[in-house]
């Protein structure tokens, strides 16, 4: 197993230099979101903090859903399309529900609108109609990272990422540091740097990747991408759905017993602790699963198919590794990590790094225990795997934090994650022997 896994990275490392790429895509952006949290925290006060953190908790439920869908059913068609010379079609559909979908989110900005009247949230009219913003351009953002990224297009997808990490941490500093230090700046800020990856994505598509021209209104219903899309899709939204409620309703709920502050210092150790949690195996995600896919195709290959599901199993053991190591070296060094990364106001919060460290790393084994499970074109059964975690999140979140405040939540955090990737390596388990049988394809 692991000998195909070493093969499988020394194939990905011949091919221009992806592993470098993808790596330093994620680590200057992720040096980006340390930079941001260092930066706002200092300039703005912990309450307008935390109405970025809130406003931010919504514009992630669609990032969740519909971009990671965009980005997966990249992954997942892009390589099967050119194989069969559909790209055409594939850029229909794409463009078809990359445009509803931002479509939709003008629909229910007015009802985003009336629900921050009827129940009295902390945000003003003018910061929920920029998230809104926001997230249209963050959606075509994932798009266009998603298509070169199925594509192997990496230094492209590694400029747009870094591009727009640092382009918010910079607009948003500056914005907030010379018009005034309030919620509102910064999220104009973030929605700056959107519109700017936005466009870089644009140009590079059209002018570097070799698609024909696309009709919109074309008909794809006989191609393998208008078959198989929308069913393969809209169960990674709903799981993107049930996944932003195990992750990030935990500030709403925390709002609801607690302050806007105790909020602005959950998000700050969750950008610092889990964020680069989950940007790590971001990376190998960002690799493999563009080959994974590639090399099982549609599903007829099954000895294929089976040594994939083994190779992934190896990689989230590995994860693992990485994270108890990284977890004991967080609580020696949390101190100086804090120092570092946080604003005074923050720092006597430091015991909560390493848990945070822990709820992130488990999420990430999970996701990519959940890869294998993608790998299938039917992806309904994330639907049951993701409402279970959800609803067991919402009912530990609401009792931690009615109990135990800010400090039950960081807790049930780190156990929800355990949880997660606990559930993902029977679901693992189970389509494995399902589809494979005890011994698997040899």
């Amino acid at each position: 197993m692991f000998g195909r896994l070493k093969s499988l990275l020394g194939q990905a490392q011949n091919h221009g230099g992806e592993m470098l790429w993808i790596m330093l895509g994620q680590i200057v952006a992720a040096l980006g979101t340390f930079a941001g949290v260092r930066v706002l925290t200092e300039l703005m006060t912990p309450g307008e903090y935390g109405k970025v953190a809130l406003v931010l908790s919504l514009v992630n439920l669609v990032q969740l859903s519909l971009g990671r869908a965009f980005g997966t059913a990249s992954y997942r068609f892009l390589g099967v399309s050119q194989d069969k010379g559909e790209l055409g079609a594939f850029g229909a559909v794409t463009l078809r529900w990359s445009a509803g979908s931002i479509a939709m989110l003008l629909v229910f900005l007015p009802l985003l609108l009336l629900l921050r009247l009827g129940l009295d949230w902390p945000v003003s009219v003018p910061l929920l109609a920029g998230g809104v913003g926001l997230t249209a351009f963050l959606l075509l953002h994932a798009l266009g990272t998603g298509i070169e990224n199925a594509a192997r297009h990496r230094p492209a997808a590694a400029i747009g990422q870094m591009g727009y990490e640092w382009g918010r941490v910079l607009l948003a500093a500056l914005l907030v540091a010379v018009v005034t230090p309030s919620a509102e700046m910064a999220v104009v800020g973030f929605m700056a740097s959107a519109v700017l990856a936005t466009a870089f994505h644009g140009f590079f598509i059209r002018k570097w990747l070799a698609f024909p021209e696309i009709h919109l209104f074309q008909d794809v219903r006989e191609t393998y991408v208008g078959k198989h899309y929308a069913g393969y899709l809209l169960p990674v939204v709903a799981g993107g759905f049930l996944t932003w409620i195990f992750l990030f309703s935990v500030r709403w709920i925390l709002m609801r017993f607690e302050s806007l502050e105790d909020v602005a210092v959950f998000s700050a150790f969750y950008q610092i602790g889990v964020v680069p949690s989950l940007l790590g195996a971001s990376v190998l995600n960002s690799l493999l699963a563009p080959i994974f896919y590639r090399r099982v195709s549609d599903g007829q290959d099954k000895a294929t198919h089976a040594r994939m599901f083994r190779v992934n199993l190896a990689v989230a053991a590995g994860i693992l590794a990485v994270v108890v190591a990284g977890t004991l070296a967080v609580a020696i060094m949390r101190g100086w990590i804090c120092a570092l990364l946080l604003d005074e106001a923050y720092r006597t919060h430091a015991w909560m790094l390493p848990w945070m460290v822990v709820a992130g790393g488990l999420y990430a084994v999970g996701e990519q225990l959940l890869i294998s499970v993608m790998s299938f074109s039917s992806t309904k059964i994330l639907i049951p795997l993701k409402a279970v975690m959800a609803g067991l999140a919402v009912a530990v979140y609401w009792y931690a934090a009615g109990r135990f405040g800010l400090n039950g939540v960081v807790f049930a955090l780190a156990v929800l994650g355990g949880g997660y990737a606990l559930l993902m390596f029977f679901a693992w388990l189970g389509m494995y022997l399902k589809s494979f049988g005890l011994a698997g394809e040899r």
